[in-house]
């Protein structure tokens, strides 16, 4: 992949990540570009493993859902142990865990990621990803769910 691709990818993701649990054609067309890459770079497994966790809400069948988006779940937490000081995958895990109702059982990282994040959020060099992280603890707190 050219480095400007590259870019290109990562700025969609970052840009379009939240979208992609409302519009399902914009979450398979996401997965749609990410199954062309090379998804052993922990970034990247760890969006599609969103993705996959978006394609759950998708789903009319509730029982349907959980596979998805337990597929979803073991994806992610490969990538943050591949990867465990990533800032941009415990952000990922830490807005799944915030959103997603109780009885799926995956709350059990929030405040440890919350505090990784909060610790580290200078290293995040892309300033528009920093601002949306930001932007994104402080609604999560003022909604309770952090």
């Amino acid at each position: 992949m050219r480095a400007q691709d590259d870019t290109d990818l990562m700025t969609d993701l970052r840009t379009h990540m939240r979208d992609a649990f409302k519009d399902e054609d914009l979450c398979y067309r996401l997965q749609a570009r990410l199954r062309k890459e090379d998804l052993q770079r922990p970034v990247l497994k760890g969006y599609m493993a969103t993705l996959t966790m978006a394609g759950s809400v998708h789903l009319v069948n509730p029982f349907a859902k959980f596979a998805p988006f337990n597929e979803g779940k073991a994806m992610l937490e490969e990538a943050i142990a591949e990867e465990p000081t990533s800032v941009e995958l415990r952000f990922l895990r830490l807005t799944i865990q915030a959103n997603v109702p109780g009885f799926m059982d995956y709350d059990e990282a929030l405040a440890e990621d919350r505090a990784f994040i909060e610790a580290h959020l200078g290293e995040v060099p892309n300033i528009t990803f920093r601002n949306r992280i930001i932007d994104f603890i402080a609604r999560a707190d003022a909604e309770g769910k952090l």
